[in-house]
């Protein structure tokens, strides 16, 4: 067992770590949160120790927005697009999981964590790369303008043609300038001003 000086214990205050809570609060402007143990006193000193960073929620909806007539707010992190297409109904049902499913039995935890099927339609056209080339690239090149890419791919660059402008400078440099300026360059090579 390794010491952190004056004789206390590293297994001691990861034991008392893990017991802890964990915290989550907000962090900047763009609604971030912060995974945070509550503060440790070690040798009369207040720790507290950052365990990860949690991305901006990316999309809130409920079922209803959705074409499912029942509300439920569900959060989602990640990186996907989060432009869904919507049919909103009314939320005729109202809250459905508080009124017919309730406790902590199996059949209510699997009825409330069933996707409804208006989001698993609205989410996979939003996000099927397979049959749209600029989301695919967009994904590909996620850092990079999907504005600038999607113009690329209507001057008539090809996909492989973007990977072969942007990929060095984008993978090897981290110079995502430099890419959308190869990316402008092609652009106007291929459409030249008139």
């Amino acid at each position: 067992m390794r010491n952190l000086g004056h004789g206390f214990p590293t297994a001691h205050l990861a034991r008392q770590a893990l017991r802890a809570p964990l915290a989550l609060r907000p962090v900047g402007l763009r609604g971030g949160l912060l995974a945070t143990l509550p503060p440790l006193r070690v040798l009369g000193v207040l720790i507290t120790l950052r365990l990860a960073a949690i991305s901006p929620i990316r999309l809130a909806f409920d079922p209803h927005h959705l074409g499912d007539p029942y509300t439920k707010k569900t959060l989602l992190w990640g990186r996907f697009n989060a432009n869904l297409p919507i049919a909103p109904v009314e939320a005729s049902d109202g809250s459905k999981m508080h009124r017919k499913f309730g406790g902590n039995r199996l059949a209510t935890k699997n009825a409330r964590s069933a996707t409804p099927e208006g989001f698993s339609y609205g989410f996979f056209m939003a996000n099927n790369a397979q049959d749209n080339p600029a989301l695919a690239i967009a994904y590909k090149y996620d850092r990079l303008d999907a504005g600038l890419l999607r113009a690329a791919l209507d001057a008539n660059v090809s996909a492989r043609e973007i990977d072969e402008l942007v990929a060095d400078a984008y993978y090897m440099d981290m110079d995502d300038s430099a890419a959308e300026s190869a990316l402008r360059q092609a652009i106007s090579t291929q459409n030249p001003p008139t």
